[in-house]
């Protein structure tokens, strides 16, 4: 047991006395195949391209869905209504509100009413 510690103290020795010796250990314990491999900068890089490429998947393209134009809705009688409040409307602005009271929700939604804000 003495003499594989004096052994062991030799080749301490000469590890640390010998610079050549000192740095085929080094590189050889810090490489990578070495117990405790270093990470160099180009490794570091390449794994982080490799986990952003992983996580950001390419999306795939928007498609706009495909839909048939409704078609126009058909209201019967809509137009006289209104062309009886036009003509009213024209000749005594004051009573159109009294047909407008008794329109029916068909020729309410006939026409588009807009008011500016």
């Amino acid at each position: 047991m003495i003499k594989g510690a004096a052994q062991e103290n030799a080749a301490y020795h000469t590890m640390l006395t010998n610079a050549d010796v000192l740095a085929s250990y080094t590189k050889e314990f810090f490489g990578p195949n070495g117990p405790y491999p270093t990470e160099l900068p180009q490794d570091r890089l390449a794994a982080e391209v490799a986990a952003n490429e992983q996580r950001y998947q390419p999306m795939p393209t928007f498609q706009r869905p495909q839909m048939e134009m409704p078609a126009p809705a058909v209201q019967a009688g809509g137009n006289d209504f209104w062309n009886t409040f036009s003509a009213i409307s024209d000749r005594n602005p004051a009573d159109a509100w009294k047909l407008l009271m008794n329109a029916s929700p068909d020729d309410l939604r006939a026409k588009l009413l807009v008011s500016e804000g």
